[in-house]
């Protein structure tokens, strides 16, 4: 289940779903749902994918995506006992 604060990368099954447009610059890409509309979910923060040069896609805007074309990295739960395990482990760097 996708909720806002859930960290996701952003793909898709190219077979069923052709990219076109401005598709291919955002494949690999990862973000944070920050609001859900329509049946469509936004990612803010999107992140270039691991190797690739580049910082922000946009800088603090979102971008629309279908769920289809979202996988699940970690839900905001798990990153939050992820957080409190490294805080426990590391106390002066928190």
């Amino acid at each position: 289940m996708i909720e806002v604060g859930t960290a996701v990368r952003i793909e898709r099954d190219e077979t069923k779903y052709p990219s076109k447009g401005t598709w291919p610059q955002f494949r690999g890409r990862t973000g944070t749902v920050v609001e859900f509309n329509l049946g469509e979910i936004a990612i803010g923060k999107t992140l270039p994918a691991s190797g690739k040069r580049g910082g922000n896609m946009a800088g603090n805007a979102v971008t629309w995506f279908r769920p289809y074309e979202l996988a699940v990295i970690e839900s905001r739960i798990a990153g939050a006992v992820a957080a409190q395990r490294h805080a426990k482990r590391f106390p002066d760097r928190a």
